[in-house]
C-alpha cells in the first residue's frame, strides 16, 4: 500500500505528501495514475506471401504520472496553492519518491501541467509529470541508492599468454628490406 510521495523540486528540498496525515503537508492525494506499467509500443513487419507478421521490436514510451492533489487549511489555501507551484514547477524536473509498505521507488519528470481549479467550493489541482524513463528504480534506505563496493569479491580470470607477438631479433649482417 501507498505509504508517501516524496517530491524533491528542482532547488531540492522536499515536499512530503502522507497519505494518512495530509494536514502536515497541506494537501491531501486524491488520486495518481500513470504507476502501472506502461504501454510498449510493438514494431512488426507484414509477411508478402502469407497472412502474418514478424515481430521486430518492442519500446517503452514515456510515463505519464497524474497527480490530483486537494489543499487542506496549513495554514491557510493562498499558501498551500504558492507552495503548488514552488514544488511543481512548469517545465522543470523534478524527482518523485514514492514509499509503500515493502518499498521505495523513485522516477524523475519534468512537469507539463499544474492546472488548478480555483473557482470551485473544494479547491483542487491536477499536475501532470512526464517521465522520460519508463522505469522506477529502488530508491533505499533513507532515499539513498547505496553500493558497497569493498565486499565485492575477485571472482573474474582471465588467462592470457602473448608468446607469438615476441619481437624477433635481427642480425645486424641481415638486410633490412625497405
Amino acid at each position: 500500500m501507498l505509504r508517501q510521495v516524496i517530491i524533491t523540486n528542482p532547488s531540492g528540498e522536499n515536499l512530503t505528501l502522507d497519505l494518512f496525515r495530509p494536514e502536515l503537508s497541506g494537501y491531501s492525494i486524491r488520486s495518481i495514475t500513470g504507476l502501472g506499467p506502461v504501454d510498449a509500443t510493438i514494431n512488426s513487419q507484414q509477411m508478402v506471401t502469407t497472412d502474418t507478421s514478424l515481430f521486430n521490436s518492442a519500446l517503452l514510451g514515456p510515463r505519464n504520472i497524474v497527480m490530483e492533489l486537494g489543499f487542506i487549511m496549513n495554514p491557510d489555501i493562498e499558501t498551500s496553492r504558492q507552495r503548488c507551484y514552488k514544488f511543481f514547477p512548469i517545465k522543470k524536473e523534478i524527482v518523485l519518491t514514492f514509499i509503500t509498505d515493502n518499498l521505495v521507488a523513485q522516477t524523475s519528470g519534468y512537469v507539463e501541467k499544474n492546472e488548478l481549479d480555483i473557482f470551485s467550493k473544494d479547491e483542487t489541482t491536477q499536475i501532470s509529470i512526464i517521465c522520460m524513463n519508463p522505469y522506477f528504480y529502488s530508491a533505499g534506505e533513507n532515499g539513498y541508492t547505496t553500493i558497497d563496493f569493498s565486499k565485492a569479491t575477485k571472482n573474474f580470470e582471465f588467462p592470457f599468454s602473448n608468446e607469438g607477438l615476441e619481437p624477433e631479433i635481427l642480425d645486424s649482417s641481415d638486410p633490412i628490406e625497405p
